[in-house]
């Protein structure tokens, strides 16, 4: 079993993992997304959790590495939705490419992947 913090070549692999502990949950497929996919210059990112949780989303390129954190913090329960410009860390626009959209809560690690065009 594969903890949330994977090597870079094993994001490439992983279309949908949560773990608790030893056990593995597989979350409901609305419980992320990302639209439109694929994007040009702007997303928007929804994303539900079930009780009060801290809460990051990381966009991470194809070998792993993090290229923004969008949101750090603390969500309620219930659904959330952000918009995402396509930049990275530094404020540079993110070439066109795939690209994972990683929710991370207390308990829980969801991935969705997704495409920029420019």
């Amino acid at each position: 079993m594969c903890d949330p913090n994977c090597s870079e070549y094993a994001w490439s692999f992983i279309s949908r993992y949560v773990g608790i502990g030893e056990e593995e949950i597989h979350l409901p497929e609305d419980n992320l997304s990302i639209f439109p996919n694929p994007f040009n210059s702007f997303a928007t990112i929804s994303y539900s959790v079930d009780k009060i949780t801290d809460v990051e989303i990381v966009i991470m390129d194809l070998l792993g590495q993090e290229v923004n954190t969008v949101f750090s913090g603390v969500s309620s329960s219930g659904t959330h939705s952000l918009m995402w410009d396509g930049r990275g860390e530094n404020n540079r626009i993110l070439p066109s490419g795939i690209y994972f959209c990683r929710v991370k809560t207390n308990e829980q690690v969801e991935l969705k992947k997704f495409l920029i065009i420019r």
